[in-house]
């Protein structure tokens, strides 16, 4: 009788942490496939991001661009103030945009600090929250 209560609480206490384990298992992966929490993720970052016009403007030197850029905000309604500051961002872009020439921006380095610049500049001229990625949707450079 001894034997069946020690392996009966034995099994009882294998059972209980199981359990636990596979509640705490499932708490670290949450809800939903991977695939479920990326597509919300990405949901989420269109939901605060602002599209610019396309624009054209010279560029130094002989060339000019004609470019469109994507702003992610880090909130909805950072966003909504980008979208108010419509006119300065097209300023702080074409002023980035007439200190480069055609071969620094057509390269990816140049690109990237176009993009790193005008998250700065942004930040810059916002009130409350920030831009966290500015994407370059389109450029023709002529």
């Amino acid at each position: 009788m001894k034997k069946l209560v020690i392996t009966f609480s034995i099994v009882i206490g294998l059972l209980l942490v199981s359990i636990t384990a596979a509640f705490f298992l499932a708490g670290q992966t949450g809800s939903g496939s991977a695939a479920e929490n990326e597509d919300s993720g990405i949901d989420e970052v269109i939901d605060r991001s602002w599209d610019t016009e396309e624009l054209t403007t010279n560029l130094a030197g002989d060339h000019y661009v004609r470019a469109s850029f994507r702003i992610q905000a880090d909130s909805n309604d950072t966003r909504e103030e980008l979208e108010k500051r419509d006119f300065q961002i097209q300023n702080a872009i074409i002023y980035r945009l007439a200190e480069m020439d055609a071969d620094e921006l057509g390269s990816s380095d140049g690109l990237q600090t176009l993009e790193a610049g005008l998250q700065e500049d942004i930040n810059d001229l916002l009130d409350t929250g920030e831009v966290e990625n500015v994407y370059t949707t389109s450029r023709i450079i002529r």
